[in-house]
């Protein structure tokens, strides 16, 4: 799937011409020509302006509709593949991880969720409590971070890793290290969208 094929999925945007419309009127505010009666000259420009736009606009929206970890999630997120989720115990790259075996169609939000509300013995956990000092009522989420939020979750060849965002401390997080969000252009439709996360394999 292409990026801009992706992209206008996530959004449920049926065409590209609708995502078009959409994007200059409630997204990319300050645009007084709508695209129609740009000149070719004016096209020109404003798609090349995409590039540099694109990054911050698609960081915002997912930090927007990212979920608390602590909350059952409205979203759901479909695995396209069957394969493992990994989860880290906290934001540190070195701190471990614990993997789950997940099946094609199985909602990777709810299961994340479920991972991290489950109670946890402090004294054998072996990590960091950013939430409370409770020695008998605790659960894995509390030691990932202050407010720990899912932004998304990507596919690195069969394994499915989350892409946290941690709005107390304002920090993209994913294991092993951070994330970010990137342009990439699509020849077809003459546009910048936001590039694929997904990997065929990290090495």
């Amino acid at each position: 799937m292409t990026a801009a094929a992706k992209h206008l999925a996530a959004l449920g945007i049926p065409s590209f011409e609708s995502y078009r419309a959409h994007f200059m009127t409630h997204v990319d505010e300050g645009i007084d020509t709508p695209w129609e009666d740009m000149t070719d000259d004016q096209r020109t420009k404003y798609v090349a302006s995409l590039r540099s736009k694109i990054p911050g606009i698609e960081t915002g929206r997912l930090r927007q509709m990212s979920w608390d970890v602590s909350r059952r999630p409205f979203q759901r997120f479909k695995a396209p593949i069957a394969g493992t989720l990994i989860l880290p115990k906290t934001m540190l790259p070195d701190s471990g991880y614990e993997c789950v075996q997940v099946k094609a169609g199985q909602d990777l939000f709810n299961t994340v969720f479920s991972h991290y509300d489950a109670r946890v013995d402090p004294a054998t956990y072996g990590q960091v409590n950013y939430v409370t000092n409770d020695e008998f009522l605790t659960k894995k989420r509390e030691y990932l971070g202050p407010r720990p939020h899912v932004a998304g979750i990507v596919l690195w060849d069969k394994e499915y890793h989350v892409e946290w965002w941690e709005p107390f401390l304002e920090k993209q997080w994913s294991l092993p290290g951070s994330w970010e969000v990137t342009a990439e252009y699509d020849k077809k439709h003459d546009w910048w969208f936001p590039a694929s996360r997904d990997r065929q394999s990290r090495r």
